[in-house]
């Protein structure tokens, strides 16, 4: 999500962006069990223990993800989505205007 918001910045030419954070489907922010391996368990901080991490991402598994924890609420059972998702936005501010000092001012709200 970094380099989305950060291209995002980018996009948007010093205008203000206003970020809505995680409302799509749970599932869409979630790898494929196939794709989870020791790298990808190490990077989203579950050390190399990829069964942890699957199990983790079976206890959130949703049978109509339409219906189910979006937005808020998610934000709520899950407090490190909105964790996540912030340091990924402050992130790629940082990123961004170090590209550009003086000239990118990145505004998301």
């Amino acid at each position: 999500q970094r380099s989305d918001f950060k291209e995002l910045f980018k996009a948007m030419n010093n205008m203000h962006v206003t970020i809505r954070l995680l409302d799509p489907p749970l599932h869409e922010f979630l790898p494929r069990p196939e794709q989870v391996h020791e790298k990808v368990a190490e990077e989203l901080g579950f050390g190399k223990d990829v069964k942890r991490m699957l199990a983790r991402m079976d206890s959130m598994h949703e049978e109509n993800p339409m219906l189910g924890l979006r937005g808020c609420r998610l934000g709520i059972v899950k407090p490190e989505f909105t964790k996540m998702q912030a340091e990924a936005i402050i992130s790629a501010a940082a990123d961004f205007m170090e590209e550009a000092p003086g000239i990118a001012n990145p505004h998301p709200r």
